[in-house]
């Protein structure tokens, strides 16, 4: 309802930015005629070419655009620069290029670029000013409506800056209907007594809307409250409050047909997003295998022969993607046959040899995990690795903890950059730390990958 109101708003804008964008380029060209000396040559074909073409790349672009993303009636300064830089931008390419595959010189490259940076001027005030402008326009006298709210109070309290938004949308709350206040006037609502007959209520303040303020607990109530609502042609929206419930943050999918519930987004479920990043992987890992850890394991083995004879590596257990566990290659960092495996390493820790503790401190001893990059069972980036039976120990002090398997494990990863690694002396680091990687699994890109590494 409120979003289809919205949309209509954008789609408006965007065929008026497609008309100005079309006078304003013939009306540059006529003023570029007429005042400017500098040898200019019309040649009217080559100039109907680029109009052309940029009526298509923005028709293009706004047939692209995701006008359910567009929410804003009075978009921010920075929101409007962006929205006008993207169509300045796909216009002045997509001419520019148009000149070069056609090979033309006749159009003036001054007159583009005078065009399109008045174009981008335009575009951002009329991005910056329209959508309050249209709304005013849209929805005022008889598509002004009024709005029942239902529910507790203080969800109403809660809403309050989203319930006086929608006065831009023609929509007016009028009162709220709650079982936890007593008949008066709240921030400019009406209290009513849940106690009138919600029909006539409806016809005595004239509803058009009702919004519930949370989901009802019992599946015939919903049925009869809509049933009563259709009857009175009144719409009817319901506040999700299922995130309240769960404690957790929901994902609305749409899956053949089918309305389902996520609890959160995982962009590495995509194929192509994975392709990506294991192109990634491999690109950085096989030149560390062959170009730096010969020469690191040499140094290595120099310092381990003096200070503690022993293997070159250590493997170890690590649990992995989706919990299952993997051999987790490193350098050797403390003297050989200790019984304390599972310990966590502390500072002063006797077991560490000399050279260990500067290699620990600088992660050199990580380096031969770029060959558990290379064989697909780590990533460069991603939630650090921790041994299996410090897994099971960390799971039992925060749920949420075997989340972080939903992707590979990586040699460091958004926790670490945030300096968020090594041992945990508390349950408020491993919370950080859980919370961080859940972070980088819900959000992940490409660039967030390239800006970790860096």
């Amino acid at each position: 309802m409120f979003k289809t109101r919205i949309v209509g708003i954008y789609q408006a804008l965007t065929l008026l930015e497609l008309g100005l964008s079309q006078a304003l380029y013939w009306l540059s060209l006529g003023l570029f005629r007429k005042y400017y000396t500098g040898g200019f040559f019309f040649d009217i074909d080559a100039y109907l070419g680029c109009a052309f073409v940029l009526f298509i790349s923005l028709v293009i672009l706004f047939w692209k655009t995701d006008f359910q993303q567009v929410g804003l009636i009075s978009p921010s300064f920075l929101h409007s620069y962006r929205w006008s830089f993207q169509r300045t931008i796909v216009g002045l390419g997509s001419i520019l290029l148009y000149l070069f595959v056609t090979k033309n010189e006749t159009v003036s490259r001054s007159f583009m670029f005078t065009h399109f940076g008045i174009q981008f001027i335009t575009i951002f005030l009329t991005h910056r000013y329209f959508p309050e402008f249209f709304a005013a326009l849209s929805f005022k006298g008889r598509r002004r409506q009024n709005a029942l709210l239902i529910g507790p109070l203080k969800k109403a309290v809660r809403m309050k800056n989203w319930i006086q938004q929608k006065g831009m949308l023609g929509i007016r709350p009028v009162g709220v209907i709650s079982q936890d206040a007593v008949e008066g006037e709240f921030s400019g609502l009406k209290i009513i007594s849940p106690n009138e007959r919600i029909e006539s209520v409806l016809k005595e303040h004239k509803i058009s809307h009702v919004i519930l303020l949370e989901l009802p607990e019992r599946k015939k109530e919903l049925a009869g409250l809509f049933a009563l609502f259709e009857k009175n042609a009144v719409r009817l929206v319901i506040v999700n409050d299922l995130e309240e419930t769960l404690g957790h943050s929901v994902v609305m999918i749409e899956d053949d047909g089918y309305q389902l519930i996520g609890m959160r987004t995982e962009p590495l479920e995509n194929p192509l997003n994975r392709a990506m990043k294991r192109i990634l992987d491999v690109l950085i890992s096989l030149p560390v295998i062959l170009i730096l850890l010969p020469m690191v394991m040499l140094l290595v083995k120099w310092y381990q022969r003096k200070q503690s004879p022993g293997p070159l590596f250590v493997f170890q257990r690590r649990g992995g993607m989706q919990a299952q566990s993997f051999e987790m290659l490193k350098f050797r960092t403390m003297h050989p046959n200790h019984r304390t495996i599972a310990k966590q390493a502390t500072k002063g820790d006797n077991r560490i040899y000399p050279a260990g503790v500067w290699m620990r401190k600088y992660s050199i001893d990580e380096i031969p995990q770029f060959w558990n990059v290379f064989k697909g069972e780590m990533s460069v980036i991603g939630p650090r690795p921790h041994l299996i039976e410090h897994d099971a120990s960390f799971a039992e002090v925060t749920k949420n903890y075997l989340v972080r398997s939903y992707v590979k494990p990586g040699i460091t990863g958004m926790s670490q950059v945030k300096g968020l690694r090594g041992a945990t002396s508390n349950p408020t680091d491993l919370y950080d730390r859980v919370a961080s990687d859940i972070y980088y699994i819900e959000n992940w890109s490409l660039r967030m990958d390239l800006e970790i590494i860096l």
